[in-house]
């Protein structure tokens, strides 16, 4: 799902800013950028005095809340799972 996010956000900013901004020049450093920004390494001001820099900004900050949501429901998962795996072992012992 994670994966899935990243590159239909990475397809929507490519084609809005593949001219204008380098960050968005291919879409293996569009997709890069993006994975940057989902660890907390984002610039907003790289949209500034483009063309579309209010879709631009309002699109990343979606993303990067979208993201934030979908890696925060993934963690969740993972620690309910190990949970689950130290209370099964916890009882054969």
């Amino acid at each position: 799902m994670f994966v899935a996010s990243v590159l239909g956000f990475g397809i929507a900013f490519y084609g809005l800013f593949h001219k204008e901004v380098t960050q968005f020049s291919t879409v293996p450093y569009t997709v890069r950028t993006l994975l940057d920004a989902a660890l907390g390494q984002h610039e907003f001001d790289i949209f500034s005095k483009k063309k579309n820099e209010f879709v631009g900004s309002m699109l990343f900050a979606i993303y990067i809340l979208f993201s934030m949501l979908i890696l925060m429901n993934l963690i969740i998962a993972k620690m309910s799972v190990s949970r689950c795996v130290v209370e099964i072992y916890s009882c054969l012992y």
